[in-house]
This record gives C-alpha cells, sequence and structure tokens, in this order.
C-alpha cells in the first residue's frame, strides 16, 4: 500500500518520522487490526528514508502489509502446530510413563509450547527486521529546509 506523508523529523539512523492522515490510511490498511495508530487522528509512523527526504518534505510511503501478513500466519501456524503436536506427542507416550493419556497430553502441549513461544518472541522482536518499516519511495513536494 503506498499513501502521502508529511516528514515531521529525521534521526540520525537513517529513518525519517512521518504523519499520515490515519483516518484515511488506517481504513484501506490490511495491517489495521494489529497497528498502534489512532484511526481517527493523523499518525504518526517510524519510515526508512533512502531517498533523503528533510523535515518538512511530502513524501510518498510503501507501507509493507505482505510482511505484516506473513507473520500473521507464522504466528498462528506455529502455534496451532505446537498445539497439536504437543497434545498427540503427550498422549502417545502416555502408556511409557504409565499415566493418564488427557494429563500427558496437557504436559505435552505445555512441554511443546514453551519453545514454540520462545521462538516466536525472539523472531517478531528482532529490531533489525527493516522489512517491517515503511519505506519513503519518493518526494513529492521539497519542504523549506529541502530547498
Amino acid at each position: 500500500m503506498t499513501d502521502k506523508a508529511l516528514v515531521i523529523r529525521i534521526d540520525d539512523n537513517g529513518f525519517a518520522y512521518v504523519k499520515i492522515d490515519a483516518q484515511k490510511a488506517c481504513n484501506e490498511c490490511s495491517a489495521r487490526h494489529i497497528c498502534s495508530g489512532l484511526k481517527n487522528e493523523s499518525g504518526l509512523l517510524v519510515a526508512v528514508n533512502p531517498m533523503g527526504a528533510k523535515t518538512g518534505d511530502e513524501v510518498t510511503l510503501n507501507i509493507p502489509e505482505g510482511t505484516y501478513n506473513r507473520d500473521l500466519i507464522l504466528l498462528f501456524g506455529v502455534l496451532l502446530t505446537a498445539l497439536v503436536l504437543g497434545t498427540v506427542m503427550g498422549y502417545l507416550l502416555s502408556p511409557i510413563f504409565h499415566t493418564n493419556p488427557s494429563k500427558s497430553g496437557l504436559f505435552g502441549l505445555f512441554l511443546i509450547l514453551i519453545p514454540s513461544g520462545v521462538f516466536l518472541f525472539r523472531y517478531l522482536k528482532k529490531k533489525s527486521r527493516i522489512e517491517h518499516y515503511p519505506v519513503i519511495i519518493d518526494i513529492l513536494n521539497k519542504g523549506v529546509r529541502n530547498g
């Protein structure tokens, strides 16, 4: 999805803080349900700035909805697989440990869910996941500071 935004400020790490009309943009975005933006106000986003936009520039953003969708599929897919695999594994191993299949199924579930949760937490919290950030792809109108 592409959208117009206004650059509010630039930081030293190559990121630009941009303001979008969240009421219009959020209604069209497929990631709106997981975004922390306010739908009735102007949203402030952090965007990658390969174009060298300056404060006051009006820019076009490319918002990577595909990465949000891919990560949601990964999240629910891993959790569902862990749920089924852990329960079945515990149930099948109950005769070996001479326990009630219901109890061992629950134990197997937690045994698999814990490492799955740790994996998902580490995967989704990586700060270097630059593909999740919106990217400035064009400068429409240069502001006062960009001549």
